[in-house]
């Protein structure tokens, strides 16, 4: 029954409002491209924008994640954050940042070894900072709680920024970070930044695949660094895979990356079933605190305890659950199929009637609900 069940609730999550139409579920999170005139790069800029499910049918706002070296990895970091919200994390808006002149924008300093024409990374940051950010956050509806991810010269960028100045994002991911650029030159910065400030509250993940040689090396001396030097208010984590390299690292490592910078919005299954529903209310109340706006809780977190409760047949405590489910989630369908299956396990007919009208009313089309309906007013 458990496993039917959640599975069925997986199906009625997906197929939930906004877009109630079948077809439509493969397409609905689509990359558009918009244009920004640049005063400090002096170009145009290409920006890829990535709404979450549900954006245009809703008034939520959202929190960002900023995809260096945007006309590559955007398609696949958008695909894991559906995924990953599937899974119970945030919905993400994703910003993807296509390259015009990836030397000059992703390297604090020109590297005269390889004769590159780099070094304008500050630049770049302040066109983040102070044009992209802005537009974003004025075009959109965004949570000011933002991540910036980015590979090789990107995360050698990401680690920069975060040197620089850690407030402009809360999050940063650096994969495979060319931390040695330029005979480590901006690496005492980030030294720097760890040994002197305390206060860092910022979350900070790097990893680096199987690379052997001066680039690998590298990240596994940051590594050291971090261990040193981070002060204990700064949430950070470091990730090595050994059967991945430079190219394959980046998928695994957003994954891991996104996952580790949201996880206290998810909580463990079994901490949920140890501590009870109050116990889960109250811990997403408190994360009002830190984020600034109210946290819903994940529907993959109730779907999940009110499931287990239905399987022990402890309705009183799934009714709860579902309840408050459909409070905060009132367009998807699953509180109301599940609560219609309690009802009707407990011969309660006309409550079981009532859910499943309920479902009808924001579901119409779903036709299992109304053979179910036909045949409980039959009785």
């Amino acid at each position: 029954m458990k496993l039917t069940i959640f599975n069925k609730a997986l199906i009625l999550m997906l197929l939930s409002a906004p877009i109630l139409n079948l077809n439509a579920q493969v397409d609905r999170r689509l990359i558009e491209e918009v244009k920004i005139e640049s005063k400090i790069l002096k170009e145009t800029r290409p920006i890829l924008i990535s709404k979450p499910t549900g954006y245009d049918y809703s008034e939520d706002s959202y929190f960002v994640v900023y995809v260096l070296d945007g006309n590559i990895n955007t398609a696949f970091t958008t695909g894991i954050c559906e995924l990953l919200y599937q899974s119970g994390y945030p919905k993400l808006l994703v910003v993807g940042i296509p390259n015009t002149n990836r030397a000059r924008d992703l390297t604090p300093s020109s590297d005269n070894h390889d004769a590159i024409s780099g070094g304008s990374a500050d630049n770049f940051l302040s066109f983040l900072e102070t044009e992209l950010i802005p537009y974003v956050d004025g075009n959109y509806r965004t949570h000011d709680y933002r991540a910036l991810i980015g590979h090789s010269w990107g995360g050698l960028f990401v680690s920069h920024a975060f040197s620089q100045n850690p407030k402009v994002f809360n999050g940063y991911i650096a994969i495979t970070p060319t931390i040695v650029h330029n005979d480590f030159k901006h690496a005492q910065a980030l030294k720097d930044r760890l040994r002197a400030d305390k206060s860092l509250n910022n979350s900070f993940f790097f990893s680096v695949g199987h690379e052997p040689g001066e680039e690998g090396d590298g990240v596994f001396e940051m590594r050291d660094w971090f261990e040193e030097n981070a002060p204990r208010s700064l949430k950070w984590d470091f990730a090595y895979y050994r059967k991945e390299n430079h190219s394959t690292t980046p998928l695994i490592a957003t994954i891991d990356g996104l996952r580790f910078i949201f996880s206290d919005l998810v909580l463990d299954d079994n901490l949920v079933k140890e501590k009870g529903f109050q116990f889960v209310k109250d811990y997403y109340a408190s994360l009002e605190k830190k984020y600034g706006i109210p946290i819903k809780i994940p529907q993959r977190v109730m779907m999940t305890y009110g499931y287990e409760l239905m399987n022990l047949k402890r309705y009183d405590l799934a009714i709860e659950v579902f309840n408050h489910f459909e409070k905060i989630y009132p367009k998807i369908l699953v509180s109301y199929d599940a609560l219609a299956v309690i009802y009707e396990d407990q011969g309660k007919k006309k409550e079981a009637i009532k859910y499943l009208e309920k479902l009808l009313e924001v579901a119409p089309w779903y036709e299992d609900a109304k053979i179910r309906l036909d045949n409980l007013r039959k009785k």
